[in-house]
């Protein structure tokens, strides 16, 4: 595991970010509008009734409610940003008060498939200490791919909606997955390069930047 601390490794730099590549099974290319707009380029919108079977399908928990009140230390930024199950929107610095295992992943990665049960199960063990957040990030297959994605890779923990990378100027990464770790105040305090090889490779990470030991 590769874990860093916030400081400049953190700094907002959209130009980089805008630049980063999606390496080890994902994505190497700039996405097109259509996959911005969360729908693969020349590809049917799925309709409503559609989206909705594959969300009964997924299982997906609900997205966390964001109540708090955002500390002046936090590295969240101000967005707003889709629930993957279908609730509601959810305020992105407001995600304070509870430690947070932050995942962006994408249905065409395969190292994220590989890692998705690790997650998952940890995700069980969590039991309100901290909470397991996925962040499907920038997914060629739009929110249909991403909700097939999400069963198949057996992440029923709940994920965020990221089609237009928002999150990516906060959150420096050039790869998915991309794990990173938020404490109670919004801080970013480290950060795991590529996929979890097991769930106890993750137990031990979650132990080492939260302080939770599972």
């Amino acid at each position: 595991m590769t874990a860093v601390g916030t400081g400049d490794r953190f700094a907002t730099t959209a130009s980089v970010l805008a630049a980063a590549l999606f390496v080890a099974g994902c994505s190497s290319t700039e996405p097109t509008d259509g996959a911005r707009s969360g729908v693969l380029a020349g590809a049917t919108t799925p309709s409503v009734e559609r989206l909705a079977e594959l969300r009964d399908a997924a299982d997906l928990a609900p997205c966390p409610a964001a109540a708090g009140v955002q500390s002046t230390r936090s590295d969240l930024p101000t967005v707003r940003l889709g629930c993957l199950d279908g609730g509601p929107d959810v305020d992105v610095p407001g995600l304070v008060g509870t430690p947070y295992v932050v995942n962006f992943w994408a249905s065409n990665c395969g190292p994220c498939k590989d890692e998705g049960p690790h997650l998952q199960a940890v995700s069980e063990e969590a039991s309100g200490r901290f909470q397991v957040l996925g962040v499907n990030y920038l997914d060629p297959g739009g929110e249909a791919g991403a909700l097939a994605g999400a069963r198949e890779f057996g992440m029923r923990f709940p994920s965020l909606f990221d089609p237009d990378g928002l999150l990516g100027p906060t959150f420096r990464f050039q790869g998915l997955p991309a794990t990173f770790f938020v404490d109670a105040d919004g801080v970013v305090v480290g950060q795991h390069v590529g996929a979890f090889d097991s769930a106890d490779e993750l137990r031990d990470a979650v132990e080492l930047e939260l302080g939770v030991r599972l």
